[in-house]
């Protein structure tokens, strides 16, 4: 669906695509040694292959990103933070990664599972605060806090202007954590109504269950789900440009970080609107920052990914090794696997083994696509600052040249 609103719809926060096609320790950190790419030759076909494709689907900026053994193996970053003002945007600018963040909800929870905060297994009817459990229908509360994040709870995906309509403010009002509260408010829509599919029975992507995890580990911790990413992910990796929702910049012409971008379509021609990051229209609703609303550098995502990496690899302790094993374990429905493990995606070969981890994320005005290939100890990462979706065929262009370029016949 080509998207031609002001309201971007919250399924593009996945790319469909990537669900039909498949779907501290050993962080990543550039040094000196590190600064300019260890394959000369494919920096030099990354940078031809990037510039084609961004000329192409006519993107306002893209940054690419490409790690072998831990190791950068090339990066490129072209484009304009706003679309016709001539800033260029560099490597170190910040990008919004949108359903890409999953999986640090999950790294999230799955830290607090380890610490015997969260039991994975436990059914919301005892994790959730009370005043919500009342108003959740009798036959979602035997979904577990493992089939929120495998997309397996039951709870829908509402329509967008559900989403983005103003949650009832005269719920939940003796709930002193904001954060909490605005959540436990934004969810009893999509947990008031009888399940189309009970839980555990039928694989339905539904940011609305990331949000009713977050709201367990809140009332668990008594902390904010933005300070638990905090302690739990961005500080233990370093990822100290990290943040929630569109990268904060100066005003324009003289914009200090990228902005997203709207699509417009007038007689068949594409115009691109900036939204700058103060506007209200510029985000989804705050109380979808589980779901994915998350910015950061390539540097602190590339550590976030290699963490997952070394963490398949079992060369991790950042979580225990039963954590990650549940972490990369795909879905099980009757006697087959649905290509999603928890916050991502997963592509087995026929010998049953994982080839691909994967997962692509958009508000609607950013896009983000990351591919882990365990065999290969390989990662691509590649972020653009629009979200219309032929942002998806450049992402798919660059990968099928990388490939080429990596595994020579």
């Amino acid at each position: 669906m080509t998207h031609q609103s002001n309201a971007p719809r919250l399924h593009r926060l996945i790319s469909r695509a990537v669900l039909c096609s498949f779907m501290l320790a050993g962080s990543f950190h550039l040094n000196a040694a590190q600064d300019t790419a260890s394959r000369p030759l494919l920096q030099d076909k990354l940078v031809t292959l990037t510039d084609s494709a961004v000329e192409k689907y006519k993107i306002p900026a893209t940054s690419v990103l490409v790690i072998e053994a831990g190791k950068l193996a090339a990066r490129y970053t072209t484009g304009d933070r706003v679309s016709g003002e001539g800033i260029k945007a560099t490597d170190n600018d910040l990008w919004h990664i949108g359903s890409c963040g999953k999986s640090i909800t999950v790294a999230t929870i799955l830290r607090l599972v380890d610490k015997g905060r969260l039991d994975l297994d436990a059914p919301i009817s005892a994790t959730l605060p009370q005043a919500l459990i009342e108003r959740t229908h009798p036959q979602l509360r035997s979904a577990t806090l493992l089939q929120l994040l495998n997309h397996t709870s039951g709870i829908p995906e509402l329509d967008v202007e559900d989403a983005k309509s103003k949650p009832d403010s005269k719920l939940f009002r003796d709930v002193a954590n904001a954060e909490r509260r605005l959540a436990m408010q934004t969810v009893v829509p999509a947990l008031i109504g009888a399940p189309a599919n009970p839980p555990g029975s039928r694989f339905v992507y539904s940011n609305y269950a990331y949000i009713v995890a977050s709201i367990v580990a809140m009332h668990a911790t008594s902390k904010e789900w933005t300070t638990l990413v905090k302690e739990e992910v961005f500080a233990p990796l370093n990822m100290k440009s990290a943040g929630f929702g569109p990268p904060r910049s100066t005003p324009r012409p003289n914009a200090s970080q990228p902005w997203g971008h709207d699509e417009r379509k007038l007689l068949g021609h594409r115009r691109l609107e900036p939204k700058a990051p103060d506007r209200p229209d510029a985000e989804l609703p705050i109380a979808f920052i589980p779901a994915g609303l998350m910015h950061m550098s390539m540097d602190n995502w590339a550590s976030f990914l290699t963490m997952l990496l070394n963490g398949f690899n079992r060369t991790s302790t950042y979580l225990s090794a039963k954590s990650f094993e549940r972490f990369f374990t795909p879905v099980v429905l009757g006697e087959r696997n649905a290509p999603y493990a928890l916050g991502i995606g997963v592509l087995r070969d026929q010998a049953g083994r994982i080839r691909v981890l994967a997962h692509t994320g958009s508000n609607g005005f950013w896009r983000a696509d990351f591919r882990i290939f365990p065999l290969e100890n390989r990662i691509y990462m590649m972020a653009a600052n629009a979200g219309f979706e032929e942002v998806d065929s450049a992402f798919a262009d660059i990968r099928s040249a990388l490939n080429t370029a990596l595994n020579p016949k």
